[in-house]
């Protein structure tokens, strides 16, 4: 004996692929009229993907990866005749739309249908890309080098060609050290760092995940005399899925130029470690 199945319903939205403050529209269908419908709406949002710790102990370690559906509006459906069978709904893309990636946000209109029988529940899936433009204000005022070790013996600091680099992409730009005393050689790496910060609103926040990339040599013998102010050019190549710099409810994404700098010997000088803020785009 067959069984008899309900009714397939769907979300498809267009465009698929779309900037902050564009214009998507959704369109929900049922291959069969959906009955015993109490309530239905079309919600448009991202589902926001973070870690947590498990419990309130920080010290307990426990990280737990899970995600949370972050309504920005709802479209009311009433159904006048207890049955639901479609519907369309038009979504302008917030300005500050946090970009679409597997690390922080899926963006999506998402049917929910209340009725007699099991409740509907599905999403159709779209892409924010975000380009230079959104980080236009950012490349205008960059944000300093911020130091991460090191005792300032050689003060570091980063000039970028620009702030802002798309996924798959090089930066590009240059190393600029300022030595305050006669020192050892210098002995200079650079490669990038993301940060996927954790900031959930209902859970306990977990130590962010710092990752950074391979390792660059510019050089294994640099002579740092007082004074003597040396520039280093670099290039450092970009992975093409690079999740986009991002911000949302619950975790964001940070990127940054990572450079280090050892002296040789082992005295008692101290390696100097220092990042400086890019912004990565994935459109």
């Amino acid at each position: 004996m067959e069984l008899r199945r309900g009714p397939e319903v769907s979300v498809t939205v267009s465009p698929a692929v779309v900037r902050p403050q564009q214009v998507v529209t959704a369109m929900a269908t049922a291959t069969s009229p959906v009955g015993g419908v109490t309530a239905a709406s079309l919600e448009w949002g991202y589902t926001n993907v973070y870690y947590h710790l498990a419990g309130t102990d920080p010290a307990s370690g426990q990280t737990r990866d899970t995600d949370d559906w972050i309504c920005v509006t709802r479209v009311e459906l009433p159904p006048t005749t207890g049955e639901f069978v479609g519907a369309t709904a038009d979504f302008r893309v917030p300005s500050w739309a946090p970009a679409s990636s597997e690390e922080i946000a899926r963006w999506s209109c998402r049917l929910v249908v209340t009725r007699a029988g099991p409740d509907i529940d599905t999403h159709g899936e779209f892409t924010v890309q975000v380009g230079r433009e959104q980080f236009a204000d950012e490349e205008a005022v960059q944000d300093p080098v911020s130091v991460v070790a090191g005792n300032g013996e050689t003060l570091i600091d980063v000039a970028l060609a620009t702030p802002v680099v798309v996924a798959g992409e090089v930066i590009r730009g240059h190393l600029i050290l300022s030595p305050d005393q006669n020192l050892p050689d210098g002995e200079l790496g650079v490669s990038w760092r993301r940060h996927r910060e954790s900031h959930p609103l209902q859970r306990t926040p977990a130590p962010g995940g710092v990752i950074d990339g391979p390792i660059i040599m510019l050089d294994n013998r640099i002579r740092l005399r007082a004074g003597e102010v040396i520039r280093l050019p670099f290039e450092i190549p970009l992975p093409a899925d690079a999740p986009p710099t991002a911000t949302a409810v619950n975790s964001s994404m940070t990127w940054f130029v990572n450079a280090r700098l050892s002296y040789a010997g082992f005295d008692a000088h101290l390696a100097e470690h220092v990042v400086k803020p890019i912004f990565v785009v994935n459109g």
